[in-house]
């Protein structure tokens, strides 16, 4: 016989995203019962971004890397830049997550590791109440958060990307990330593809081969694609060790959430936080949790309430996007070129605000005027 048992607040998925919501809503309505749906997510994650120096973001304990300059590649040719408010920083995603494991274990979080089988509405509709089935229990709650990965649209682009953390007996002797080197094969005449690295200190190294593409490609390889990088541009390093290994593929554009019935809140990924231009969603994810937590802040939780997530980014940021990548869609061998521009336009400081979506006026005009006036014009209009 299956245990039936209610909740105020249900969150299936517990990968990053629903591991932050459930223990920020812990945290800010301790009264509240919460159930975290979904086995534990022991996937391999690097997970970097640009964080003003001034900001103190959540998760400061777990940054293992950060650095002030950054560097683009382009036909051997190198752009360096260096800032003074901005920092770009990174983190061991899986020691994240374990950490918020851990937290929550000494909470009254109820988890469920189960995988999920059906939601439906429960009883009256007008009570709002939700029924989560997984295989061995069924749960009734008033509000729930979906931050399952989504589908994307058809006119959707895809990042997909490998990446490994190597380490080293003997120095690597990288000083600065690169977070664009375009000086790879192109495997695909629809995507364009790069390398990405980090020297998270003197001895580790990682390497992320990423390619932009219309839809996730299968018959890419990109494990192989990025054997053959490191063989080549690494051959100083001897006898390297694979650390980790991730794989993966984040939507760039509208998604579809794996449920969108009325009610269910798709939150995350899925919810809108992957930035369309970049792929770059954390600060984002922290953006949608204190939407949540700024509507379960009243003394009184009130399910019947109106709730709706809204975008983490601004309109007229959501529309340059549209515009970028309408481009990337009709010229995709443009682009390389209009990003290593972009870069070159705007100091570090404006490049890093414009890309986390703090870019005032100024660094909004000089970012337009740095790119290919014609192809981003004809992409606002809508005409090829």
């Amino acid at each position: 016989m299956q245990n039936i048992n209610n909740f105020d607040i249900a969150i299936i998925g517990a990968g990053l995203s629903g591991l932050r919501l459930a223990y920020s809503i812990q945290k800010k309505r301790p009264d509240l019962s919460i159930i975290l749906l979904g086995p534990k997510d022991n996937r391999q994650q690097r997970i970097s971004f640009w964080k003003h120096k001034g900001d103190r973001i959540e998760c400061h304990d777990c940054i293992d890397a950060r650095w002030e300059s950054w560097n683009f590649k382009i036909n051997s040719s190198s752009i360096h830049k260096s800032a003074s408010n901005y920092e770009y920083v990174s983190l061991d995603g899986l020691t994240l997550k374990n950490k918020i494991e851990n937290k929550l274990e000494k909470t009254q979080i109820f988890r469920d590791f189960d995988k999920l089988e059906i939601i439906d509405q429960a009883g009256e509709v007008s009570t709002k109440r939700l029924k989560v089935s997984t295989s061995n229990n069924k749960y009734y709650c008033n509000l729930l958060f979906d931050t399952r990965p989504p589908d994307p649209k058809p006119d959707c682009f895809i990042q997909q990307f490998m990446g490994q953390t190597l380490y080293s007996q003997s120095k690597h002797n990288v000083d600065t990330p690169t977070l664009m080197d375009f000086d790879v094969p192109r495997l695909s005449s629809t995507g364009i593809f790069f390398i990405y690295i980090l020297p998270l200190d003197q001895y580790r190294l990682f390497v992320e081969f990423t390619g932009f593409l219309p839809e996730v490609s299968s018959t890419i390889n990109f494990e192989e694609a990025l054997g053959k990088v490191i063989c080549e541009k690494f051959s100083n390093i001897k006898d390297p060790l694979v650390e980790s290994s991730e794989i993966g593929s984040i939507p760039m554009g509208d998604v579809i959430p794996q449920i969108s019935d009325k009610g269910i809140i798709p939150f995350g990924i899925a919810g809108g936080a992957a930035r369309s231009s970049t792929g770059y969603a954390f600060l984002a994810v922290e953006k949608q949790i204190q939407s949540v937590l700024e509507h379960l802040g009243y003394s009184q939780f009130n399910p019947l309430a109106n709730f709706e997530l809204k975008n983490p980014y601004r309109k007229f940021s959501r529309w340059l996007d549209k515009v970028f990548l309408g481009v990337m869609s009709k010229n995709p061998e443009l682009i390389p070129k209009t990003l290593i521009q972009l870069a070159d336009g705007l100091t570090a400081d404006q490049f890093a605000a414009f890309l986390s979506d703090h870019g005032g006026f100024f660094s909004t005009i000089n970012a337009i005027r740095s790119v290919p006036t014609m192809p981003f014009v004809l992409s606002a209009l809508g005409r090829k």
